[in-house]
């Protein structure tokens, strides 16, 4: 239960008013006191070596960043609020979140086909955003392909873009582009 008190605490700062804040520092030394203590406690647990963090309140005018821990497991040099992390598949849950809550504003359904949205993939027409949630689309991954695999060999850190992975698996501009796949593919 002891662990949980820090974030408590962090959460119950960010949705008080703006004149109950504490001053700026000393939200800062505790907020970076937070983050130090659950890097210390779980960074082994979860095979965490950095935490940033970037804090929006209400009437101010600059965000409150803090770091905590090394650009690599077990080393490195110390992180920056500069430095850039991968995300992985820590976007699917924020981009479920985001299309369900404008499934609840009635901005769109997610039995409506991607055909209404994306109408330039006519070869997906049918695919719901149902089915892109739940990985059941049949749309291949762009990185379980020949040409991204050559791609990325050439070289590791070219930035491809949207455009390209696209190419990759779309069937009438690739002919190599791999068959739909079926049921749940993640």
């Amino acid at each position: 239960m002891k662990r949980f008190y820090a974030p408590l605490l962090t959460a119950i700062w960010l949705v008080a008013p703006a004149a109950a804040y504490p001053s700026d520092a000393s939200l800062r030394a505790s907020l970076q006191r937070d983050i130090n203590q659950y890097l210390t406690s779980r960074s082994k647990i979860e095979h965490v070596s950095a935490i940033s963090l970037s804090i929006s309140l209400h009437g101010q005018s600059e965000n409150i960043n803090l770091t905590a821990g090394r650009t690599q497991y077990g080393g490195g040099t110390p992180v920056t609020p500069e430095n850039l992390y991968q995300t992985g598949s820590q976007t699917k849950a924020f981009t479920a979140a985001t299309i369900l809550q404008l499934e609840a504003e009635r901005k769109l359904t997610i039995d409506q086909s991607i055909g209404r949205w994306l109408p330039q993939y006519p070869a997906w027409k049918n695919v719901t955003i149902r089915q892109l949630l739940n990985m059941t689309s049949g749309i291949p991954s762009y990185d379980d392909t020949p040409a991204m695999n050559v791609a990325y060999v050439k070289d590791p850190k070219r930035t491809s873009t949207i455009r390209e992975l696209i190419a990759y698996v779309y069937p009438t501009n690739n002919p190599h582009a791999p068959r739909p796949t079926t049921g749940y593919s993640y």
